[in-house]
Order: C-alpha cells, then structure tokens, then sequence
C-alpha cells in the first residue's frame, strides 16, 4: 500500500498473525517503530521522529472525528487500526505547512495526477501492452 496509515494497520495485524498473540504488538508499539524508527532508518535520530526542544517541526495532525474512526476510546488505537491516508488534515514539516483541510498546498494535485495517468498510458502505449477495453485507464 501507498498509504502509510494502512502500512501501520498491516504492521500490527502481521505480527498479531505471525505470533499468534493479540498482545504481540500493541498500536503505541506501532507508531513508535514510526516515529523513532524512521528517524533511525534515515540516519536522523534526535532529528526528526520526536515533538521536542531542538527537533525538526514535523508534525501529522489526523482527523479521528470521522464515520470509520468513531467511537475513539484510544487514539493511537484510532490511528492504526482505524485511520487512513484520506484522513490526514494538516502535514507541517520543518515548519512549513504543506498540508491544509486534507489538501496540498504546494502543488496542484489534480493537475500531478492527470500528469501522472498520462504518462502511465503513454508508458503501456510505448511498451506495446494491450490493455482490454473493460481494463482500459480512465482519463
């Protein structure tokens, strides 16, 4: 999945199934391998991955107020099991703004995306592929 929310989900489900024990990974287990996790894989610990005094201001702020999010008796529950992509309302890195009401603010993102599904079908074009009518993408 492209969706690192869904990532999280998939995370804690895998290891539950992979143990056998419901305990096995609980969702604050989850998002701290994230957090501090991600700073570390980037070779940026104490830098990222933490809110603290000195770090960069990078920050997710998701919307648990939703249908498939509610009723929430834990937030880090919420959020792993819960929360995807779609529910992201405001991404600040490095203090900047860059996401705002659940959209970008740097880019036109329709505009990525239509650039992004023609240059796919020119790609199938140019590799001779075939796709079947009912297959066909939508432009």
């Amino acid at each position: 999945s492209q969706d690192m929310l869904e990532v999280l989900k998939t995370t804690a489900c895998l290891q539950k199934v992979g143990s056998l024990d419901a305990q096995a990974l609980l969702p604050a287990d989850v998002l701290e391998m994230a957090w501090r996790g991600g700073a570390a894989a980037m070779r940026l610990p104490g830098q990222i991955g933490r809110l603290a005094p000195g770090a960069l201001a990078d920050i997710v702020l998701v919307n648990l107020a939703r249908p498939h999010t509610s009723p929430v008796h834990a937030a880090a529950s919420a959020v792993v099991y819960n929360a995807n992509g779609n529910d992201v309302d405001t991404v600040v890195v490095g203090g900047q703004v860059l996401v705002r009401g659940g959209k970008t603010v740097l880019i036109d993102e329709a505009r990525l995306v239509a650039d992004c599904q023609a240059a796919a079908d020119a790609l199938i074009r140019r590799a001779g592929i075939r796709v079947a009518a009912a297959e066909a993408p939508v432009v």
